[in-house]
């Protein structure tokens, strides 16, 4: 990539500075919607990829738990079920034996 840069030196003598500000963005959307985030404000394409790219690693992430997560909550949902008809089995000889 080739950036052109143009400095005008001032007629009278003396230390003045110049500064070049560069900011770099992970190439995740097309460069005419990074160049339309950044007409906005400099800051808004960093947190629309850093957004996308945590959205799609969540997305991800759920994916390849979900059939655990549906494992997990069968189980407890069993155990749940089994101490709860415990209980009530115990409540129920309790009251028998009254």
């Amino acid at each position: 990539m080739t950036v052109a840069a143009t400095l005008e030196a001032p007629e009278t003598t003396g230390h003045y500075e110049r500064s070049i500000d560069e900011r770099r963005y992970l190439h995740v959307l097309p460069r005419s919607v990074i160049a339309g985030l950044y007409d906005v404000h400099p800051w808004l394409p960093f947190g629309v990829i850093t957004a996308s790219i945590n959205d799609s690693a969540y997305a991800l992430g759920r994916a390849l738990t979900a059939e655990d997560l549906r494992e997990r909550r069968k189980r407890i949902r069993y155990r749940c079920h089994r101490s709860c008809s415990d209980r009530t089995d115990h409540r129920q000889r309790f009251e028998e034996d009254d």
